[in-house]
């Protein structure tokens, strides 16, 4: 994701609560609102165009996300259960 960012002219801050891109002016340095407002109107445009294809790639990344996470909740309950056949006779027999 961060290659892309930055081959799309962005840089990510990720943290525990948020995530943020902000457009570079060159490699390292934010833009400040500031100065996007003095670029050209094609930079704009182009900054604009490269943050909704960034965006789009964060939504996509973080479906998946969520898919790994339901298929791994689904694979622990499957695990529980699993154990619970090939034991659970034995647990019964401890508890009687």
């Amino acid at each position: 994701m961060r290659g892309l960012a930055e081959r799309l002219g962005f840089a990510i801050e990720l943290s525990p609560t948020d995530d943020a891109t902000a457009p570079l002016l060159e490699p390292g340095k934010p833009l400040t609102p500031e100065e996007f407002e003095l670029l050209p109107d094609s930079k704009k445009a182009e900054i604009r165009t490269n943050g909704q294809e960034l965006a789009r790639h964060a939504d996509e990344v973080l479906l998946s996300v969520r898919y790994v996470e339901r298929d791994a909740r689904a694979s622990r309950a499957l695990d529980r259960e699993a154990v619970g056949f090939a034991v659970g006779h034995l647990l019964d027999a401890l508890r009687t």
